[in-house]
């Protein structure tokens, strides 16, 4: 079946992929050999991957709404995280990895404690799903920047939830949304 999502390690020695088998493979970057790989029970597509920005955890978006959390050394289940009414279609974990960031098919943008296993806020404001998320530190905090499919941008404050801004002017669905490295501007892909 297809492949869906693909990280690489912070390290760069191994890459993560998710697909539409429902597996979530763990790969040795230079040999392209694969070297594990998770089956989360009745989760269906495994939709997008990331890894925490020290390389320890996986976090997976499922078919199913849940997040699910991989130990990537001893390379087990951790923990799986509830909220979302529809597929995970984005996660991302902020630069400290003690936030993630998800986008669903429900609409929303949720915030997750990473150490505490457990949401702190359900953002919502997008007329459609949300593919893309990014994080960025500022002078304001955290900011998290969402793409809908509703073609808009919602600028979020992580701290308290609140929209912040929002920036329109694509014609068609957001897919993607990253901030430059000084949090200075946001590119989109529509």
């Amino acid at each position: 079946e297809g492949v869906t999502s693909v990280c690489f390690h912070p390290d760069g020695r191994l890459l993560a992929s998710g697909g539409r088998d429902g597996k979530i493979r763990l790969w040795e970057a230079a040999t392209r050999t694969e070297i594990a790989h998770w089956n989360p029970e009745d989760a269906g597509i495994v939709l997008c991957v990331a890894f925490s920005p020290d390389g320890s955890l996986l976090a997976a978006g499922l078919e199913d709404g849940t997040i699910r959390f991989w130990n990537v050394g001893d390379q087990r289940e951790v923990a799986t995280l509830r909220g979302h009414q529809g597929r995970v279609l984005t996660v991302v974990f902020s630069a400290r990895g003690d936030r993630l960031v998800s986008g669903s098919l429900d609409t929303t943008v949720r915030l997750w404690d990473v150490d505490k296993r457990e949401a702190v806020g359900a953002l919502a404001g997008h007329g459609d799903h949300v593919r893309g998320a990014a994080f960025v530190a500022t002078s304001r905090g955290l900011m998290v920047v969402s793409g809908g499919y509703d073609g808009t941008l919602r600028l979020w404050c992580a701290a308290t939830g609140r929209e912040a801004g929002r920036l329109t002017g694509h014609l068609r669905p957001v897919h993607g949304v990253a901030f430059s490295p000084d949090g200075a501007r946001v590119a989109s892909a529509s």
